[in-house]
């Protein structure tokens, strides 16, 4: 599936390990733009098993705003630390391209 500048209404899903899945207070999904900007988008989270975590955003109206390169990186909240997963990437295309 594409991704275009404007998009949204979907799910922007993010798969990792960790080991601590029964301790997890909160999530959030840490954004670089294509220009640098950093934002942070809010995240929930599934405990799939054991080691494993699923994090999902639905991407809000106005949040796709630049065509490029895009970063991400999930980063998990427990009550006596912080833990951020590998970045992922995934690029934004104008219309028609």
């Amino acid at each position: 599936m594409s991704v275009y500048v404007g998009d949204y209404g979907f799910q922007l899903e993010i798969v990792i390990t960790t080991d601590d899945t029964a301790n997890i207070q909160s999530a959030v999904i840490e954004v670089r733009k294509p220009s640098g900007a950093e934002v942070q988008w809010n995240a929930g989270f599934d405990v799939i098993d054991a080691s494993t975590v699923r994090l999902h955003h639905t991407v809000q109206q106005g949040e796709l705003d630049e065509a490029g390169l895009w970063k991400v990186q999930a980063v998990i909240t427990y009550a006596d630390g912080r833990q951020h997963a590998e970045t992922r990437h995934f690029v934004v295309k104008n219309e028609f391209e």
